[in-house]
């Protein structure tokens, strides 16, 4: 036996296992979803990995809406809960971006910060039952700081008042005809 037999009779046997491994067009095509055996998805997997990718498209895009419009309010970046699809992948089915609600030093740093938790939490165009809650929880907050402010600046003119003898007269009993004429 020369030494080109042997090579000729290991490239046949190459060929016909390589032949016999081949897949179908179909098999090898790298668009076509697969399954995790790498086998091609059926119409019904296909139809669940499609609605997988919208959703994880609509999730994403739902929490960067908070993320753009929380500047300042936001803490950390979204985060996201999966779903594994038929064809292994995971898709984002849900997701949460932390905002922080709490109050400021002052009213006024309150009531801004809260109208920036609003805006967040209402910049999807399809804000979710939570989304809705945080801004009202925000404008309730808002609402608070709102009257302590005018609580604290009414507290200003009556100590301004106090002071000036003309000016308490005309703060303390203004509109109050009773008062005035007695």
């Amino acid at each position: 036996m020369n030494i080109s037999s042997i090579i000729s009779d290991d490239y046949t046997n190459y060929q016909y296992q390589f032949r016999s491994e081949k897949k179908t067009p179909e098999e090898d095509n790298p668009l076509k979803p697969k399954d995790v055996a790498g086998k091609p998805l059926s119409e019904e997997d296909k139809k669940q990995v499609d609605e997988l990718k919208k959703t994880d498209k609509k999730v994403r895009a739902h929490e960067q809406a908070h993320m753009a419009a929380g500047g300042g309010v936001v803490r950390g970046g979204p985060s996201y809960s999966y779903q594994k699809g038929p064809d292994g992948r995971s898709y984002a089915v849900g997701g949460e971006v932390s905002i922080d609600t709490s109050k400021e030093k002052t009213p006024q740093q309150t009531i801004t910060k809260m109208q920036r938790v609003k805006a967040a939490a209402l910049a999807p165009g399809d804000p979710s039952a939570q989304d809705r809650s945080v801004a009202s929880q925000a404008e309730a907050t808002a609402a608070q700081a709102r009257a302590e402010l005018l609580k604290n600046q009414r507290n200003g003119e009556n100590a301004a008042a106090r002071t000036d003898p003309a000016q308490s007269a005309s703060n303390t009993y203004k509109g109050s005809l009773i008062n005035l004429i007695a």
